[in-house]
């Protein structure tokens, strides 16, 4: 992951508290199972129900074709492709497929893309194989890590080991692209979400077919959350922004020798250190 971090050194990056504390030296009170369990929690498609063209635009980026695959991931909330495949060359690796119906899928399979390819070394996040756009399809093929996805429940050593990977992303990735908006918004100031804000306030937000269904209930007190978190978190660190257990994947270990590498890079932007 870089660099070694200590809560010393994490300590002087800008905006952190002056005394980060050490979770694996911690006193766990409770480890309560999840309410959501989210090793199962999409339906996604087969790799023989995708396309040809983009079958093959995987083998492309890879530079062989592929001759198997895994069943697919059962984690994530898109419903969109994303598996381990293997390569007649025997490489394996974990591939991502938006389709044209899910706009909100290509853009983020697009965006990730980018920001993956622009993390400084030693991120804790996945290798960038390639991204291919084909016939309306977002297409991204990413390094596969070893790994099993945390809390369930949770555990002092993935406690321990995440908030090493948030020290590393924070330590890194200080000062963040924060003038090039396609590698993330300022999550506190951003225009777009204010405005959507404020629409939810007024009761004038039309969503369209991807509004979560609980949204109408609950738009006023998303709005107060909004709105009242304007600029409290701003800051020129990169956050991921989206951290739970599905974006997660912890090495086999114990103590500091866990590793934890983050997933999932598509809504992600500036902000403040301790966000994460």
């Amino acid at each position: 992951m870089g660099s070694a971090l200590t809560t010393g050194n994490a300590s002087r990056l800008k905006g952190m508290p002056r005394s980060v504390p050490r979770p694996e030296a911690c006193s766990v009170m409770s480890l309560s199972s999840p309410t959501v369990d989210y090793r199962a929690t999409s339906r996604r498609p087969a790799w023989s129900q995708l396309p040809e063209s983009v079958r093959q635009a995987v083998g492309r980026l890879v530079g062989s074709p592929v001759v198997r695959a895994s069943p697919p991931v059962r984690s994530g909330f898109t419903g969109s492709y994303a598996g381990i495949v293997t390569t007649s060359g025997g490489g394996r690796v974990f591939a991502k497929a938006g389709a044209p119906d899910q706009p909100h899928v290509v853009a983020a399979l697009e965006q990730e893309a980018r920001v993956i390819e622009a993390l400084p070394h030693g991120t804790p996040a996945p290798r960038l194989v390639g991204f291919a756009a084909v016939d309306g399809w977002s297409v991204l093929v990413l390094a596969v890590i070893a790994g099993r996805m945390p809390g369930q429940p949770w555990t002092p050593d993935e406690v321990g080991a995440v908030h090493r990977a948030c020290l590393a992303i924070a330590e890194l990735a200080t000062p963040w692209h924060t003038g090039d908006p396609g590698l993330g918004h300022r999550m506190s100031t951003d225009p777009d979400i204010l405005a959507v804000g404020r629409q939810l306030a007024e009761g004038s937000f039309a969503g369209g077919p991807e509004q979560p269904p609980w949204l109408p209930a609950h738009g006023s007190k998303v709005a107060e959350l909004v709105l009242g978190a304007e600029g409290r978190f701003d800051g020129d660190t990169l956050c991921h922004g989206d951290l739970r257990p599905d974006n997660l994947l912890v090495s086999a270990g114990t103590g500091a020798t866990a590793v934890a590498t983050v997933l999932d890079w598509n809504w992600d932007g500036p902000a403040a250190p301790w966000v994460d």
